[in-house]
Parts: structure tokens; sequence; C-alpha cells
């Protein structure tokens, strides 16, 4: 029964700060919902670009953070994309710091199909970026000598 005991004794600091550790892990996330506009022009004329985002302060003029990834997901309400990322900057900084939006290098094209609904970890940002076909260039095709 003593052995039993400090078994318990000894094992239950542990088995705390292991349930404690979990807690912290779970990351808080917000759902941001982007209405696209309604145009009349094909399809393929705009592309909708995903720019993800934190503001954090630091000593860099144009910081970036580093990775990130999107996963597109379903559920009874429809589709939505999870953006998962680590908060490390790409290169060090010197100076004076200052509140600033700093954006993660990964960004993503995503289909045209309004709304665009994007998960995000509580204080990353995300904004859509629509860039619009102005004309289509045709490449010059030159002939190759063979060797």
């Amino acid at each position: 029964m003593k052995q039993i005991l400090s078994l318990i004794a000894f094992l239950l600091p542990f088995t705390l700060l292991a349930s404690d550790e979990v807690g912290k892990s779970e990351v808080k996330t917000q759902e941001q919902v982007f209405e696209l506009p309604i145009s009349k022009m094909p399809h393929d004329y705009f592309k909708y670009e995903v720019a993800f985002f934190k503001e954090v302060q630091t000593d860099c003029e144009f910081a970036m953070l580093e990775g990130g990834h999107l996963d597109k997901k379903e559920d009874k309400s429809g589709v939505y994309y999870e953006f998962n990322a680590d908060d490390e900057p790409l290169k060090p900084c010197n100076g004076k710091k200052k509140k600033r939006q700093i954006y993660y290098e990964f960004t993503q094209i995503l289909p045209g199909i309004s709304p665009i609904k994007i998960v995000t970890p509580q204080g990353v940002g995300a904004e859509i970026r629509i860039y619009e076909r102005i004309k289509t260039i045709k490449p010059k095709i030159l002939k190759r000598k063979e060797k």
C-alpha cells in the first residue's frame, strides 16, 4: 500500500504538468469571411490571392514571417480554409521598435467563389488581393538548332 501511495505521489506532478501543457497547446482561432465583388467578366479575368499578416512590435522596415500553409477543409456549413504558421522572422533586424503589420511569406491564389471563409490563429489577419488580367502576352517561337 505504501508503495502504491509513493508511486502516485511520484507520478501525480508529471500528469498534472502534462495536462496543463495540453491546455496551453490549444490555439484560439477566428473565422474571417470575405465577400467577393460581383462581376460580369469571365471567371478567369480576376485572380484572388490571400495574404496573411500579424501586427507585432519589431525593429524592421521590411520584415516577413517565415512559412505558413493553407488547408482546404469542409464541414456542414461548406468549404473553408485553415491557415497555420510559426512566427519565425526571416531576418534579424536593428533599429527602433514600432508596431508594424508584418506579412507571412506564404500567399496562395484561391478560386473566385464567394464567400471565402478563412480560419486563422487569434491575432493573425488575412486579406484578399484582387489582380485583374490586363492583357495576355503571346510568346515568340524560336527555332533551336540541334547540336
